[in-house]
Order: C-alpha cells, then sequence, then structure tokens
C-alpha cells in the first residue's frame, strides 16, 4: 500500500504547525542569539522554490521529532491505569452500558483487547479522526513548551512588551491543549467501552 494513501492533509498540518511555532520563536524573537536564514531567501525563482521545499522538509522533520516527543510523553499519561479505570467506572454507571453485570478488573491489557477489537469490527473512524486531534494537541503542548525557552530568553535580553505576552500566550495555549487531549482521550476510551459492547452484542445476535 503506498504510504501518501494513509497521509492526510490532517497529518500534515499537525506537523507543520507545531513546528512553524518552533521555529518562529526561534528565528523571530528579538534576542541576542536570534537567527537570519528565514531573511536569506533567493531573488531568483527556482532558488527560491528550492528553498521552500527544503524549509517545508525541515519543519516535517522537527514536526516529526516533536511528535515523537510527545509520544513518549504523554503515552502512559493518557493511556494510564488511572484514565481507563476512570473512564470504565464512569461508562458502567451511563445509561448506554449493556455490560452493567460484568465484573471485571479493567487492566491496560484488558483496555488493548477491546481497543483493537473495536478498531478493527468498527463501521466507522471516529476513534482514529479522536486520536489524530489527541496527536496534534500534545505536540502543539511539546512544541509551545520548547518555543518557551527562546521567548523567556528574548524576555530577558529585551524586557519588550512582545516577548511577555509571547509567553502567556504559550503558556494558556500548553494548558488549554493538554486540558483538551485529556478530554478527548477521555471521550476515547468511553467510545471504546461502547464499541465493543456493542460490536460484541451484534456479534452475539449473528450467532443465535
Amino acid at each position: 500500500m503506498n504510504i501518501t494513501e494513509k497521509f492526510s492533509l490532517h497529518d500534515l498540518v499537525s506537523l507543520l504547525l507545531p513546528s512553524s511555532l518552533v521555529v518562529y520563536c526561534v528565528t523571530s524573537l528579538p534576542c541576542c542569539t536570534r537567527m537570519k536564514f528565514l531573511d536569506t531567501f533567493s531573488s531568483n525563482t527556482l532558488t527560491a522554490s528550492l528553498q521552500v521545499l527544503l524549509l517545508i522538509a525541515i519543519l516535517l522533520l522537527i514536526g516529526l521529532t516533536l511528535k515523537s516527543i510527545a509520544s513518549l510523553f504523554f503515552r502512559n499519561r493518557l493511556t494510564g491505569n488511572y484514565m481507563i479505570s476512570y473512564a470504565w467506572k464512569e461508562y458502567r454507571d451511563s445509561p448506554v452500558c449493556k455490560s452493567k453485570q460484568e465484573d471485571v478488573a479493567m487492566t491496560a491489557s484488558e483496555y488493548n483487547t477491546r481497543y483493537y477489537y473495536a478498531r478493527q469490527n468498527a463501521y466507522c473512524e471516529h476513534i482514529e479522526i479522536l486520536e489524530s486531534h489527541v496527536s496534534f494537541l500534545t505536540t502543539w503542548a511539546v512544541a509551545s513548551a520548547i518555543s518557551l525557552i527562546p521567548a523567556i530568553v528574548s524576555c530577558c535580553c529585551c524586557c519588550c512588551s512582545c516577548c511577555c505576552c509571547t509567553i502567556c500566550l504559550l503558556a494558556i495555549g500548553i494548558l488549554v491543549a493538554i486540558v483538551l487531549a485529556f478530554a478527548l482521550q477521555h471521550k476515547i476510551i468511553k467510545l471504546v467501552f461502547e464499541d465493543y459492547d456493542y460490536l460484541k452484542s451484534k456479534s452475539n445476535d449473528k450467532q443465535i
């Protein structure tokens, strides 16, 4: 299968936006370590086009790096036993639950079993879509945290209001992204339980 078939516009944007934020903060904020490579584009059309392609490639590499860091940092926190147990308890108390009598200790292993069953047998890709949103939010949080470093350096060197506003916006962005990521992950876990129950009930009906 061609890898481009699975590489959507959302994937491209989720890599380019966080990396662009980091590059902007490193290159554009007024500080003593400011880099100026974005001001050196050639007036020649061909050369300028190659420079743009090179910049996009660099942004994609930075984006992949940020995404890997976010995955390592947030993976256990977003799908840890506490998140799974809390969502399981909440789901069992909800009116849509079809397994209220099911006495199961919802461990990470049991959750993974239900997750892969739901993903393999589901009729739609709502879980995958939400997971892509969570991935973007966690990557954005990491990019904002890294961007704080040059912003703080600029604020210390120049003490300008622009840098202080940037620090405040980055801090708010980190907080909002993390809160939304955890809220969406909570929804994903509950959807896994709902899909698993529904698919299991449909499978049992067919066997009768």
